[in-house]
């Protein structure tokens, strides 16, 4: 068990969709230096859809308020969280257009308790299709590369802060209407102390 009183609080919890996601999210962590945990399946390797999104955050360390507390180090204020949201970072994936509708607009999670600190975030068709739109990427990684060719684009950034890079990310991600990406970006760019 960590000793609590030097963990600092999680800001955000992101539930990565799959590999691409799990690697873009630890660079983001490791590039602004925040404490962000991130839950996949299988670090990546099995791919969390939309339609199976509910179930995931219905089970485990996230089925309720005290087991999400008593695993994540966030700060709590009259049973409430405070500072900290949970990003889904989804990609379409050819899920039915009504139910990604309500990922995006947040309504398919109304029923659950972690609803009110949850921010939908989603690349249509996918990350791979964003990131050539935005000129990040050339062209899309192989299935079979995909994996070594994200952490070329996204390394791993153990010196010091390097918040430059994760602006110009998030700037590039702000022109392209095929995601909200950028809304992550801020959030966790607002949380640098």
């Amino acid at each position: 068990m960590p000793n609590l009183h030097k963990v600092k609080n999680t800001v955000a919890i992101v539930v990565a969709h799959g590999k691409s996601e799990l690697i873009m999210s630890q660079y983001i962590k490791s590039n602004l230096r925040l404490p962000i945990e991130i839950y996949s399946e299988k670090n990546g390797r099995q791919n969390i859809q939309i339609e199976s999104l509910l179930r995931v955050l219905e089970k485990g360390d996230f089925s309720t308020f005290n087991k999400f507390i008593n695993y994540y180090p966030v700060e709590v204020e009259k049973k409430q969280i405070k500072g900290c949201k949970l990003f889904p970072i989804m990609d379409w994936d050819n899920c039915n257009k009504e139910l990604y509708e309500e990922y995006k607009s947040g309504e398919m999670f109304k029923n659950i308790w972690l609803a009110p600190y949850i921010v939908p975030i989603w690349s249509y068709p996918n990350l791979d299709e964003v990131l050539c739109s935005c000129g990040i990427i050339d062209k899309k990684p192989s299935d079979r590369n995909k994996g070594s060719d994200y952490q070329r684009i996204f390394p791993i950034h153990r010196g010091e802060l390097d918040i430059i890079q994760v602006e110009k990310l998030r700037d590039s991600l702000k022109k392209c209407n095929k995601t909200n990406l950028d809304v992550f970006l801020d959030y966790c760019l607002s949380n640098v102390n």
